[in-house]
């Protein structure tokens, strides 16, 4: 019991009175995709110095077609509907 009450005494160091941790950040905003990107909705695109030099309608396909052409150093992603919410996860 007494690591249990450190514990809770430390969280509440961390997280002053009535603050927790889902008040703390203000709430995200949707971020759109570039214009460019609107005619590969729905699709995979590999991007290269601004430019779309690849597509598919899968990663699969897209690497495929990226070796294909012997491209490397493209950014491969999936572009989703505006409507669409995606999540991004860093690190």
């Amino acid at each position: 019991m007494r690591l249990w009450h450190a514990l809770r005494a430390l969280g509440r160091r961390a997280y002053p009175e009535g603050v927790t941790p889902s008040r703390r950040l203000p709430p995200l905003q949707p971020v759109r995709h570039l214009p460019e990107l609107d005619a590969y909705i729905g699709l995979w695109v590999a991007v290269k110095d601004d430019k779309v030099v690849a597509k598919g309608r899968t990663s699969t396909e897209l690497a495929e077609e990226l070796f294909r052409k012997n491209i490397q150093g493209a950014a491969m992603r999936f572009v989703p509907k505006p409507s669409d919410r995606e999540k991004v996860g860093l690190g």
